[in-house]
């Protein structure tokens, strides 16, 4: 097995999934007035357990990218930044050394070279650590940067849209109710009183 940190994953701060976890909580709340119950709205964002139903929603995401690609992914962990302002959550995965080997067969060479340069290659504000020149790598031994440089260029290879397939997902789990589901699953409404 294999590990690496998907690329091109928006996260959960300002983002499309950051959108629909909020209009989710927004139909949560809604009354059959269509009116939000504000002091619901402000208990679930106060008593939810984010981290919880962001995992969850992050396994689900790596399950549909799975079937889409036809790569054996495990979800692993979902890796978020201490503050936002630099960089956003990411998804860390598991694939399998077979599937390893097809990305690595089906890649682009030129891609892989253009993409090792863009992860990399030191610039102004950038001083890599890491050698761009693909001929250097040692494929059998790549680390979990590599492996998504790698991954990235993979998909510039199959020409996947990652942008539309987040479209798809999000409407996907939004329209079955499993983000609903996820939001009463992982708030605690015990000490929830309509009456405050």
């Amino acid at each position: 097995m294999k590990t690496m940190v998907l690329p091109n994953f928006s996260g959960f701060y300002n983002s499309y999934h950051d959108y629909a976890i909020d209009n989710e909580i927004d139909s949560f709340c809604m009354n059959q007035e269509s009116e939000i119950n504000e002091k619901l709205k402000d208990y679930i964002f106060m008593q939810c357990d984010f981290r919880e139903l962001h995992c969850k929603y992050s396994e689900t995401f790596v399950k549909h990218l799975s079937i889409e690609l036809d790569i054996k992914m495990t979800f692993q962990n979902l890796i978020s930044p201490k503050y936002y302002n630099f960089e956003t959550d990411r998804i860390a995965v598991e694939i399998t050394e077979k599937d390893y080997k097809k990305i690595i067969r089906k890649t682009d060479k030129n891609i892989l070279i253009e993409s090792a340069k863009t992860y990399f290659k030191s610039r102004d504000g950038f001083i890599s650590f890491y050698d761009y020149d693909i001929e250097a790598w040692n494929f059998k031994n790549l680390d979990c940067n590599q492996l998504m440089c790698v991954f990235s260029a993979y998909l510039k290879t199959i020409e996947f849209d990652h942008e539309y397939f987040e479209y798809k997902f999000i409407e996907d789990i939004s329209g079955n109710g499993r983000i609903y589901k996820w939001i009463d699953k992982f708030t605690d409404f015990t000490n929830f009183d309509e009456t405050d």
